[in-house]
């Protein structure tokens, strides 16, 4: 096969020239370890265009997969799905090694790392760490790195369900008391009334409220799309009440958390500030809103992430079934 590289040199660092003007640095100035390096990824490389042309898949390590899969994700991911992405590659590269080939990766080793993450935490934790491989390896199918995902038909742990922590009236009035910044407070009040995620919120600009069209639109999102919360008249009421330029809540993701917990154990309340999320969609499922309405209210991608409000829906109709039964005085 007639493969055109080249070595050269260009401010006293070796580089290697590959097909079609890509480049890619040695990174060392010393001229035999450049030769040594070239002829090696010569090697390498005329092999990986063999196994394209032959059908068999690239020869690439999980070392190598991971951080050109990571490179992937920063610039087509939400950051917070990055984050578990970096997560999740970083614990199975260091349980496997970065040096092994992703052919030799089975589903008997992922069955292992499963077992093994299940002695130290939450099985919660292990299933999304999982998931997240399990998409890693399709993406590496797809590149032709391996034939098939060794992590298909890898289960998920079983834990006992758990439904979502929502706040009581009662609980939310002693959180808000217990705070004593006027600012954070209405951060607290802008989560309960719009059902935002911490992220979401910390990014609202004065310029993204839309008054004429009576909405708010946060620019990006999780899922990396543009959410629209429609503004009640309480919500109306408190953004009146905010800065008519600039960040809204000029806090670090972090900062909120902690300020949060803080005045959580001030009132007394065993809470995470995501359950302020939890409390505006479960108290909207108690009201009757239907869950195709809430996934939206909520910026879900999937059904699948509402459906942790049926059983209060389902209560709600429950409680409406016996109301006006026939036999009742």
């Amino acid at each position: 096969m007639n493969l055109h590289m080249r070595l050269f040199k260009r401010n006293g660092v070796y580089q290697v020239e590959l097909e079609r003007d890509q480049r890619v640095s040695l990174k060392t100035r010393d001229a035999g370890q450049a030769q040594r390096l070239f002829r090696a990824l010569k090697k390498d490389y005329l092999a990986n265009r063999l196994a394209v042309m032959t059908g068999r898949p690239v020869s690439k390590s999980l070392g190598e997969f991971s951080d050109e899969y990571l490179e992937w994700s920063d610039k087509t991911r939400a950051p917070f799905t990055v984050k578990t992405d970096k997560q999740a590659l970083k614990f199975l590269t260091e349980y496997l090694g970065a040096g092994t080939p992703l052919t030799a990766i089975t589903r008997l080793n992922l069955d292992r790392w499963v077992a093994d993450m299940a002695l130290s935490v939450k099985k919660s934790t292990v299933n999304v760490r999982l998931r997240h491989i399990k998409a890693a390896l399709s993406k590496a199918v797809e590149w032709s790195y391996i034939k098939e995902n060794p992590g298909r038909g890898v289960k998920e742990l079983k834990g006992y369900a758990r439904f979502p922590r929502y706040l009581e009236k009662e609980e939310i009035k002693r959180i808000l008391a217990a705070e004593d910044k006027p600012g954070f407070k209405r951060l607290w009040l802008f989560y309960l009334l719009t059902g935002c995620r911490r992220s979401e919120a910390v990014q609202v600009m004065a310029q993204d409220i839309q008054w004429t069209e009576g909405r708010l639109v946060i620019g990006e999102t999780k899922n990396r799309a543009p959410k629209v919360i429609w503004i009640t008249p309480e919500l109306d009421a408190l953004l009146r009440s905010m800065p008519e330029v600039g960040r809204l809540f000029p806090w670090a993701p972090n900062t909120v958390s902690k300020r949060f917990h803080e005045a959580a154990v001030r009132a007394g309340v065993k809470c995470r500030l995501h359950d302020l999320r939890h409390t505006y969609a479960s108290h909207k499922a108690m009201a009757g809103v239907d869950l195709y309405t809430l996934k939206e209210l909520l910026g879900h991608k999937d059904i699948k992430a509402t459906q942790i409000y049926a059983h209060l829906s389902a209560e709600h109709l429950k409680k409406a079934a016996g109301q006006g039964s026939v036999g009742e005085e």
